[in-house]
């Protein structure tokens, strides 16, 4: 007879179901679909669309902080279980848009308002809470939710738009949301233990050097993200590659980001984390660098690959160094403070694309910016210092393979 899943089983596989089709991978999966749909049915150009996803961003950057600390006061469940029903439901209303492009900005930022509650942010205080020694390769399985959602949900929207229109694709899209992650995270997620050690002192953390430190990383990094994704489908197109081609490709990062994530947690579990970060990190450098070049089309795959990689390392990374280099008891306000100023890269970086193709008919101006910001993304990482609860190998060590000492299990 087969033993049942234990709880943190059970909290594992839902959560990772759950980022499939969370907030955080349904708007950089599909975002960029339905930008040529919109424009078409419309007459709305690529960077006036482009402003929903600033405007979702600048929500998602006030209101973080704010999530992370009602997460961390009364459970991340109670925050988890409204919040999807909510952003299935708005998703849904999207298939109703009447041309006003008021009402596009007004939905969007109601989406970010409901999303915040069914993202990576509570995604990840329910995970680190529950695993400590292996919490690296955890949280890279968990988020690798994201990864299957950005390689399949295009596939999915992609045919939904060609054989339905993009009205149904939306709805479609919302019914998918709901019926997937609400009823696992009814049955499985439950709220991580009480941490064992009581916090300290709030105001004394977050001035501290690693915080403005990753802020400045995640700004940086967050422009270059959603900047890529909310144009990669028309930025392939006008490099020549057909439309269900470039869906294809875009859908292939979905795999690349799974990749990334599972590998960035299991050697953050092993070495010293900001190190490991910054080699991922370099892999986006040399990605955006390869789109820029103007390659050809196998080219053109390797490209997104690489950006997939370090995609995936990301959120990862993120999570993981909020968990060694501050309190527990404070982990979501912390890391709800660092997803704002994410989100506030995230305002840039869509707009840029969208209008810089928008004034000069190319990709080429916008796509150096965002190339500057991943190079200039890395050097913070490498003055972290030691973590907070443990001194971490030298950096001689980290590169020589020796590993980190290990954490003991939460029971």
């Amino acid at each position: 007879m087969r033993e049942p899943l234990s709880p943190r089983a059970k909290v594992l596989v839902a959560s990772m179901i759950g980022m499939t089709v969370s907030f955080s991978a349904v708007g950089p999966a599909t975002f960029s679909l339905f930008v040529l749909p919109l424009s078409h049915a419309f007459g709305w150009g690529r960077g006036d669309i482009s402003v929903a996803l600033t405007l979702k961003s600048l929500a998602a950057a006030g209101l973080a902080p704010f999530a992370g600390l009602l997460a961390d006061r009364f459970g991340p469940r109670r925050i988890l279980l409204p919040a999807i029903a909510l952003f299935a439901g708005l998703t849904t209303g999207l298939g109703l848009l009447d041309g006003r492009i008021l009402g596009f900005y007004a939905l969007y930022l109601l989406i970010s308002v409901a999303g915040l509650g069914a993202s990576s942010l509570i995604y990840s205080r329910v995970v680190v809470g529950w695993f400590e020694s292996r919490r690296g390769l955890a949280l890279g399985a968990v988020l690798c939710g994201i990864g299957a959602g950005v390689a399949v949900l295009p596939l999915f929207v992609r045919a939904m738009i060609a054989a339905e229109g993009w009205r149904t694709a939306y709805a479609a899209l919302g019914a998918v949301i709901a019926a997937i992650s609400l009823p696992l995270a009814a049955a499985w997620i439950r709220d991580p233990p009480a941490p064992r050690d009581p916090a300290p002192a709030f105001r004394t953390r977050i001035a501290r050097r690693p915080f403005l430190l990753l802020a400045l990383t995640f700004v940086l990094l967050g422009a270059c993200s959603e900047g890529m994704l909310g144009h990669l489908a028309p930025l392939l197109s006008d490099r020549g590659m057909p439309a269900g081609r470039a869906a294809a490709v875009a859908s292939s990062l979905g795999l690349a980001l799974i990749g990334g994530r599972l590998l960035t947690g299991y050697l953050m579990d092993r070495f010293f984390a900001p190190v490991v970060a910054a080699a991922f990190l370099s892999l986006q450098v040399a990605g955006l660098g390869l789109l820029f070049a103007h390659p050809g089309p196998s080219l053109l795959l390797a490209a997104t690959l690489m950006f997939g990689l370090s995609l995936g390392a990301e959120m990862d990374i993120l999570g993981y160094l909020v968990s060694r280099y501050f309190p527990m008891p404070e982990f979501g306000r912390v890391y709800g403070l660092l997803f704002g100023a994410m989100s506030l890269g995230l305002a840039i970086g869509p707009v840029a694309m969208g209008y810089g193709h928008q004034l000069t008919g190319s990709y080429d101006a916008p796509l150096g910016l965002l190339l500057a910001a991943a190079a200039l993304a890395i050097p913070p990482l490498l003055f972290l210092g030691p973590y907070a609860d443990a001194a971490p190998p030298s950096v001689s060590a980290a590169l020589a393979g020796a590993p980190r000492p290990a954490h003991d299990a939460r029971p």
